[in-house]
């Protein structure tokens, strides 16, 4: 899918930064390549290293990754509810209070893996669904905040790829 990105000014700028992170409007391959690496970064971690945070009140690599695969899970759902045209009344979320309500602290390593790879998977194969035409879709959160799926996408693209290098500066 090659998908251009977002027009600034057309987003909330608070994703302006996840959104610079893309470097290529390819973003199935660029989807498949953050998988590829993720999976490759944490299949060489240590349960140790799986369980440390690197400061007091810092999330685990293990609650990061959570994280990102929440994100990822709220944004394809956003992309699905705005083309089946479903409305209004997608909210904005509590980032932290999801981590602290996830299965976290119930997961090892491979299940993180299991889902983290189960999600990323759905997130390309919904995208492939998508008609040129929907990539433009609109929709507002907490119906004030202006989004397309495009932005989504990098979004999560970007997210992903943001929190990775915050894992390997400051956790090793």
């Amino acid at each position: 899918m090659n998908v251009d990105k977002p027009i600034d000014g057309q987003y909330d700028p608070y994703f302006k930064p996840f959104v610079e992170l893309v470097k290529t409007n390819f973003l199935e391959a660029e989807l498949k390549q953050n998988l590829n690496d993720m999976s490759n970064f944490l299949a060489g971690i240590t349960v140790e290293q799986w369980n440390h945070a690197y400061q007091e009140g810092k999330w685990t690599i293990g609650q990061v990754l959570m994280h990102i695969i929440d994100v990822e899970h709220m944004f394809v759902h956003r992309a699905f509810w705005v083309q089946r045209e479903m409305g209004s009344g997608l909210q904005s979320f509590d980032h932290d209070l999801m981590a602290s309500n996830s299965i976290s602290s119930k997961c090892t390593p491979a299940r993180y893996l299991a889902l983290y790879e189960a999600q990323r998977n759905y997130t390309i194969a919904f995208a492939n669904t998508l008609k040129i035409t929907d990539w433009d879709k609109t929709g507002t959160i907490d119906g004030k905040k202006p989004f397309d799926i495009r932005m989504l996408y990098y979004v999560i693209t970007g997210h992903e790829r943001h929190h990775l290098n915050v894992v390997k500066e400051r956790y090793f």
